[in-house]
């Protein structure tokens, strides 16, 4: 809502009703001198992954990006209307599991992965193997553990992938989509195993 009075999210509830969400309630005096995208009124915490950032981008500019138009083009060429985003060290970074400031979490990592079904699935199985020695021979190692990130940052930013991976959505052997889950489904399973251990205590 360019008015500053706040701004709406509506749904229908099951009797068809619209029903209005304040995602950003403005009308407290000590706010009034702040826009909507100012601090107090939003915080932005990230992760300082790429993807994450991005990802954090795009939503901002979908819920900001004609109000900050507007401002921009009212402020001239005096300043350009900021959003601050804050950050953490990586390595002590609370935001994701973190081995470093939680130990405990590398033990329950070494159980999962040690699993029988982590093992038939993520390294013994055909697919795996073949996979990895995909990465060997094409890209000279391993790197499932960045794939997801590497991929999707690629292909969101319009930039040009290796031809042996520009197969997304083609079919074929469609390298990008199994590298892709192959990067993040051995991670999920760690999260799931054991009831969640791992995901629980990272919560804290």
């Amino acid at each position: 809502d360019g008015d500053g009075d706040g701004d709406e999210d509506e749904d229908e509830d099951e009797t068809g009703n619209n029903n209005s969400h304040i995602l950003f309630d403005l009308n407290e005096a000590e706010y009034k001198d702040r826009k909507p995208y100012e601090e107090p009124n939003l915080y932005y915490r990230a992760d300082d992954d790429q993807r994450t950032i991005m990802s954090g981008q795009a939503l901002l500019r979908g819920l900001f990006g004609d109000l900050i138009q507007q401002h921009s083009e009212e402020l001239g060429t005096l300043v350009d209307p900021t959003i601050i985003v804050h950050t953490a060290d990586r390595v002590r970074d609370i935001l994701s599991p973190n081995k470093a400031v939680c130990p405990r979490l590398s033990d329950l990592y070494e159980e999962a992965t040690q699993s029988q079904d982590y093992v038939h699935q993520y390294v013994n199985s055909n697919e795996s193997k073949l996979l990895n020695q995909f990465m060997e021979e094409n890209f000279g190692g391993d790197f499932r553990d960045q794939a997801q990130d590497c991929l999707m940052t690629t292909i969101c930013n319009d930039r040009e992938l290796p031809q042996l991976l520009d197969d997304y959505s083609r079919g074929g052997d469609d390298y990008f989509e199994r590298l892709t889950k192959y990067s993040f489904q051995p991670y999920t399973y760690v999260l799931r195993h054991n009831d969640a251990a791992y995901s629980k205590l990272a919560l804290g």
